[in-house]
């Protein structure tokens, strides 16, 4: 289920209407779909140095990278660190 309020920033926002923002429902940090690609890519770096490089570090970073910008495009709710 995702609750979605909407809140006023600043009254000094921009724009003749003030900006909203939503707030989302938040989910244990250990669901998160960056959090453990992120970790995968560690573990493949660690993985690398011990049988050699396979991918380029220039092609790693763009790959983790274009990556990143979609998981953060579809995620819809905060994580919680506690």
């Amino acid at each position: 289920m995702r609750k979605e309020h909407t809140q006023s920033l600043a009254p000094w926002s921009w724009g003749s209407q003030p900006k909203r923002r939503t707030i989302m429902e938040k989910k244990p940090f250990y669901i998160s779909k960056t959090l453990w690609l992120n970790v995968l890519a560690i573990a493949g770096l660690i993985i690398e140095s011990y049988t050699g490089h396979i991918l380029s570090p220039e092609m790693q970073a763009m790959v983790l990278g274009a990556v990143n910008i979609i998981l953060r495009l579809i995620t819809k709710e905060e994580i919680v660190w506690k």
